[in-house]
């Protein structure tokens, strides 16, 4: 190994170390939380605002939870009619299909009432500027909502 090569290894190692000496993440949770708190910070929510959001967020894990559930139960169904190489039962992959759409539309409809819940929660100017964060989002989703005043959750 030459000197040049050995010396861009080290250099990668040692970058990667402070990723390395994290702790392990806490999913969604995490990004949940880390979410909130750039809303209360970048609108400047009242102690009561904050309390609203982190009820209607309780409230929207709970209602998640089993569709996020049921919806990992149909994968794991849908994945087993195919996983036999031979032809999977149509009418048992049409339902399966259909399950996993009707949770999309519940879970969508529990996002829209948080997103409609919260919003009514904030001043006119706290939702101009939370309109102003969702068209600056990188993901395309978020800008949309912005745009349309609809759910990101859409596909």
């Amino acid at each position: 190994m030459n000197r040049k090569t050995l010396l861009v290894t080290f250099l990668i190692a040692l970058l990667a170390l402070p990723v390395l000496a994290q702790p392990p993440g806490k999913g969604h949770g995490d990004f949940l939380a880390k979410h909130q708190q750039m809303l209360v910070k970048q609108l400047d929510l009242t102690a009561d605002q904050v309390t609203t959001l982190n009820k209607l967020t309780t409230d929207l894990k709970a209602q998640l939870a089993p569709l996020h559930a049921a919806g990992k139960a149909t994968r794991t169904q849908l994945k087993a009619a195919f996983a036999n190489g031979a032809s999977p039962d149509p009418a048992e992959v049409g339902q399966l299909v259909i399950t996993m759409h009707q949770n999309r539309q519940q879970a969508k409809a529990a996002m829209d009432s948080f997103h409609k819940s919260f919003e009514a929660s904030l001043t006119p100017d706290q939702l101009t500027k939370l309109k102003a964060l969702q068209a600056s989002h990188p993901h395309p989703r978020f800008q949309n909502r912005a745009a349309r005043g609809a759910d990101p959750v859409e596909r």
